[in-house]
């Protein structure tokens, strides 16, 4: 079963990782040019 706890704190990561706070709403097309290849 997945855990939300778990999927909440992973996603709380990735936002750090990518310089965006918390609370905002996230373009995840814009943001995955941002990402390394």
């Amino acid at each position: 079963m997945i855990d939300k706890l778990d999927i909440c704190t992973k996603a709380l990561g990735l936002r750090k990782e990518l310089g965006e706070d918390t609370t905002s709403p996230i373009d995840i097309f814009s943001l995955a040019h941002t990402i390394p290849q």
